[in-house]
């Protein structure tokens, strides 16, 4: 029975990343230093088992080359690798695909809700800003007629983030969302949010009387990532959401404008949105006109119901 001793006597050869089995099924030892990362085994066809070790017992990781070819991932730093083909003089060529990155990010979420001063500070000076503004309020209809009454929902605000030098002393502006509105009225817009140079606009209000047209989201252009706010429905066609968070990191959702409402109808009850501001239903009862959560848009109404309400808007900071 043969016996083969690690270490073996045989030569082997390391260059850079090429490896040399010089006789089969014996194995062989290269010291190199292989950050963690992802690496890619190659050899010219037959199968090669190449260990990666820490030291001369600590095992990190094995790739079996069975097809010519396999990756491995190393979790940790290795400082030499074993090898072992199943043909004589085969080079085993190591290549690194990617290298593993260590987290060191530290952040501190702020959520700002009313308009004042921001004093918050970091260690590195700077912070993620989402800023969005106020959803307006439904328009209102006093009739309920189907051919002669129709109201449309309010239009969400929009959504700009960029990242914002934090002084420690800093200007907010939160947007109010629009107020109710009774009789035959048309919405009230929601309020703009501003800080740090960035402005999102609030949504406009919803239309008394047949509209053509969708009510229009708040159109911001001061971020490095801009959002319209969600369109506010009327009796034709249904109210939208926003495109999702440009920040999922600080928040995932999207924001809703306001349905619209037919006098005579039913409650047109789906609400739009999600996550981050629900935009209020479209009502011949009361029944959930009002917007909730952030920027959202209120829904119209008939039958001399008071109009829905738009959602405030909100500033986000995450510190870093």
């Amino acid at each position: 029975m043969a016996i083969s001793v690690f270490p073996s006597s045989a030569a082997s050869s390391i260059n850079a990343d090429s490896l040399t089995a010089t006789l089969a099924n014996t194995q062989y030892r290269a010291f190199k230093n292989y950050n963690a990362g992802v690496y890619r085994i190659t050899t010219a066809g037959p199968e090669a088992i190449v260990d990666f070790y820490l030291g001369p017992n600590n095992f990190i990781a094995r790739a079996v080359t069975s097809s010519g070819t396999a990756d491995v991932v190393l979790p940790t730093s290795a400082d030499n690798v074993r090898f072992t083909c199943s043909s004589n003089n085969i080079i085993i060529t190591v290549t690194n695909l990617a290298n593993i990155l260590t987290n060191d990010f530290s952040s501190t979420l702020d959520t700002i809700t009313s308009s004042g001063t921001y004093t918050g500070t970091s260690t590195s000076g700077y912070g993620y800003a989402l800023v969005i503004g106020g959803g307006g309020s439904g328009g209102c209809r006093s009739g309920n007629s189907n051919y002669t009454d129709a109201s449309s929902g309010g239009g969400a605000g929009g959504m700009a983030g960029k990242i914002v030098a934090l002084t420690g002393s800093m200007s907010v502006t939160i947007g109010a969302g629009g107020t109710s509105v009774s009789g035959n009225s048309n919405g009230v817009a929601g309020g703009n949010s501003v800080f740090g140079g960035i402005t999102a606009p609030g949504g406009a209000g919803g239309i008394s009387g047949d509209s053509g047209t969708l009510t229009a989201g708040g159109i911001p252009t001061t971020g490095d990532f801009n959002i319209t706010g969600g369109s506010g429905g009327n009796w034709h066609e249904h109210a939208t959401a926003s495109l999702t968070s440009p920040y999922p990191f600080i928040i995932t959702g999207t924001i809703g404008g306001g349905q619209g409402q037919l006098g005579g109808g039913n409650d047109r009850t789906n609400r739009i949105g999600t996550n981050i501001g629900l935009g209020g239903a479209g009502s011949n009862t009361g029944n959930n006109k009002n917007a909730t959560g952030y920027g959202a848009g209120g829904g119209g109404t008939c039958n001399g119901i008071s109009s829905g309400a738009g959602a405030p808007g909100v500033v986000y900071v995450l510190r870093f």
